[in-house]
């Protein structure tokens, strides 16, 4: 099984468990996900429809501010050796990562009609070399990668949802 195919079926475990503390509080509405929003008109429907997905951009915004600060106890954790503790991290990590991947993903169009881009295209490139240190049971290596390469895709994606986010007064174009 290749890395890339091995990644994705990681991460395809890691976020399927809908008990976590972090999927149930960051569960979007199932009109956005399955669109079943049946206001009584369409103008309802569009307004509706844009409340949830500024819900979305608000709470994905939140959530990279939250895993940022995981992503330093994760990489102290694995440099000190505590590899348990940071493997929970990780965990926690990986299942908000794919959180907040999915609710960009859903309001790409916001996105795009506020002039603001989040690529999600090196997610795979930053997720591989992670599956790798986890087969290989590197923890050094997992530290560095959550320090070095998570962190700063999570901060880059904050600040783009910064722009977005209702709750952030800062606006980021790109």
């Amino acid at each position: 099984m290749g890395v890339k195919n091995l990644s994705q079926s990681v991460l395809f475990l890691l976020l399927s468990d809908s008990r976590t503390e972090t999927r149930r509080r960051f569960q979007l509405s199932q009109s956005v996900w399955h669109g079943h929003c049946f206001p009584s008109s369409r103008e309802e429907n569009m307004e509706e429809q844009e409340r949830l997905m500024q819900d979305a951009i608000d709470q994905a915004y939140r959530h990279t501010l939250e895993l940022q600060s995981i992503c330093a106890s994760a990489g102290a954790e694995f440099s000190a050796g505590q590899d348990q503790e940071g493997m929970a991290h990780l965990r926690h990590i990986l299942d908000g990562i794919g959180c907040i991947a999915q609710a960009i993903h859903v309001t790409a169009d916001v996105q795009q009609a506020r002039g603001v881009q989040i690529d999600l295209a090196n997610l795979p490139g930053v997720l591989e070399p992670i599956v790798e240190a986890l087969e290989n049971r590197d923890y050094t290596a997992l530290g560095d990668l959550v320090h070095y390469e998570v962190e700063p895709v999570l901060s880059e994606w904050g600040e783009r949802l910064a722009g977005l986010s209702s709750e952030s007064g800062t606006a980021v174009q790109g």
